[in-house]
Parts: C-alpha cells; structure tokens; sequence
C-alpha cells in the first residue's frame, strides 16, 4: 500500500499554483514600467480589431477558427516524425494531405500507414531540400515540422507566409533572431506557430516557477532543466539523427 504523499504546508498557496495561466505568467514576470505596460498592451489586444486593421500586433488569444476537417502536411518523417504521424492518425477529423522528406522510402512508409488507416493517400515530396515549399502550396491548414533543426525557421516562416499554422519540434529556433523571425512573421500573417513538446506552462512547471519567485529556495546560483537523455547510440549511428545531431 503506498502512503499518501505529504502535504506541503509551508507553501499554503497550492490551489494557486495549480490555477497559474500563460496570462498571469506574462504578468508577474514583466519587469518595471515599461515592461508592465508592454504586458498590458499584449494582454488587452483584441482580436477582433486585429483582424480589421491587420495590425502586426500579438497572436495571443488568437483562436485557431473551428473547422469539421483539418487538412494536415508533415515535412520530415524520420523517427520523430513517423511517432507523431502515428499520434494524428488516430486524431478525429484530421486529414494528412501531404508528406515530405527527403527520402523517398521514408515518403512511401509514411504514405502507407495514412492509407493504412483508412484515409486517402497523401501527395508526396521527395525531389531535394527545398522540395517543401511545394507542400506549403497546397490547400492546407496546418504544417508539421519534424526535421533537424537547421531547417525548422525557414520551413515554419514559409508555411505561415503560404496561409498555414506551424508546428515545430524543439528546437523551434537556435538565434534570437530566428526567434524573432518566427514571432514577427506569425504576427504578419495572423497564423500560428506552434512549439511542439512544449512543457514551460504545466501544473509542474508554474508551480516550481512561483516556489522561486517566492523565495522558498532561497538564492538561486545555478539552474538545470528539461530531461538527460543517453543518446550515444543514436548519436554514432549511420542512420537518421546519426547524420545529422
């Protein structure tokens, strides 16, 4: 039988850290005047007059609009590409139009397992690195993004140009300024960008973010996050990430 876990009593704030949003994140971490003006005019846009004046304003809060079908491309479907190829087949009411890659073989396993599962079968690109930028001519409305990192920026900023959201596996971008390509070009277009495997805004997370502001820790002299993985054998490999990581 497994004891109950012991109550933190010290904190006293539990059900508050449980209920911390993107909102009142960006909130208490804006630093200052200027900063908290700057929270303000971010948290108080609103949509509505975005969408009539085209202003390149904050996509927060910005829905992704409703839809009976979403028509779905996947660029890169190596490893982590073909787990979440899997992860949106079994997804109501999506549809995968489109992959890439740039190998063919990996195109035609991909191609296989959505006709596997009873959908039509997908247009495929293989033909070179920039074969992308015709998948992003297709009438879609969301493109994932599974490749080596190089390519994320360029490949989400093409598809928001060409009218689609984006999902990118981590890293999103490398620079700040790749950061900023990606911010600036969201807010252009109006269509999102979407950071995959993101796990800054859990229960988890917001609750150890709040048990430092508050001190609890005492001073902070060093920091380590995210998971240590042992990646040794994928890194020597002849194969997929091998080449590349």
């Amino acid at each position: 039988m497994q004891p109950e876990p012991k109550k933190v009593t010290t904190l006293g704030k539990q059900e508050e850290f449980r209920s911390i949003s993107r909102r009142d994140f960006i909130t208490r971490t804006a630093v200052g005047g200027a900063g908290l003006a700057l929270a303000n005019q971010v948290l108080n846009s609103n949509p509505a007059a975005v969408a009539e004046t085209g202003a390149a304003t904050t996509m927060m809060g910005i829905p992704f609009p409703a839809r009976e079908r979403v028509r779905l491309g996947i660029i890169g479907v190596g490893g982590r590409g073909t787990s979440l190829l899997h992860d949106l087949l079994a997804v109501d009411n999506v549809e995968v139009k489109a992959i890439c890659d740039l190998v063919p073989e990996k195109v035609e396993r991909a191609q296989k397992a959505v006709t596997d599962a009873g959908q039509a079968g997908p247009a495929g690109f293989t033909k070179g690195e920039w074969d992308f930028k015709n998948l992003n001519q297709l009438e879609l409305d969301i493109v994932y993004i599974a490749t080596p990192w190089n390519w994320h920026v360029p490949m989400a900023v093409d598809a928001m140009k060409n009218g689609k959201h984006a999902a990118v596996e981590v890293p999103a971008a490398a620079t700040l300024e790749e950061c900023w390509d990606l911010v600036n070009t969201s807010e252009a277009t109006r269509k999102h960008c979407v950071i995959l495997e993101n796990c800054c805004y859990g229960s988890s997370e917001m609750m150890v973010f709040e048990i430092v502001r508050d001190g609890f820790f005492g001073e902070i002299t060093h920091g380590e996050a995210a998971y240590l993985h042992n990646l040794r054998r994928i890194l020597t490999a002849n194969e997929g990430e091998g080449l590349w990581r």
